[in-house]
């Protein structure tokens, strides 16, 4: 006597999918409400967080993450100068601060940690990874996933 079980891949690939895009919605809404922990100073910053999707041997991964350089310079709060030079970034009109093309860059020392303004801080991610709003995410795709699949 033996069982036989038949998977419906359709729906099996309908939920994946739902789940990818879930998870893509939920990323988009966390997205919008980082802009409002990210450094107000730090426009470019604000305009250059993103919603990335990658397939990759052990899944589908869904990330925010931010197109500029100096995102994590300035998430880790340090000012940085070129280990070669000792200087730090040079203004260059209509571009921003920018580090000489090549150059390998280290925390100065002594440590001077970065200020900004509006009372917002470096880490900003750091209320929706294990601060107030670290919920928010998997909340967002619980709510989404339903919707997309009558669950």
């Amino acid at each position: 006597m033996g069982i036989e079980i038949k998977l419906d891949m359709q729906a099996i690939k309908a939920i994946e999918d739902a789940a990818v895009k879930s998870a893509e919605v939920a990323m988009e809404q966390v997205k919008s409400d980082v802009i409002n922990t990210v450094p107000l100073d730090q426009g470019g910053l604000q305009n250059s967080i993103y919603v990335d999707v990658r397939e990759q041997e052990d899944g589908t991964h869904v990330f925010l993450d931010h197109d500029c350089l100096y995102a994590r310079y300035l998430y880790y709060g340090n000012k940085m100068v070129d280990a070669d030079t000792g200087k730090g970034p040079a203004f260059i009109e209509n571009v921003g601060y920018r580090f000489r093309q090549g150059a390998k860059l280290k925390v100065k020392q002594p440590i001077e940690k970065l200020k900004f303004k509006n009372g917002r801080t470096d880490h900003w991610l750091e209320p929706y990874i294990t601060g107030s709003k670290k919920d928010l995410a998997k909340n967002e795709f619980v709510a989404e996933f339903k919707k997309r699949t009558g669950v």
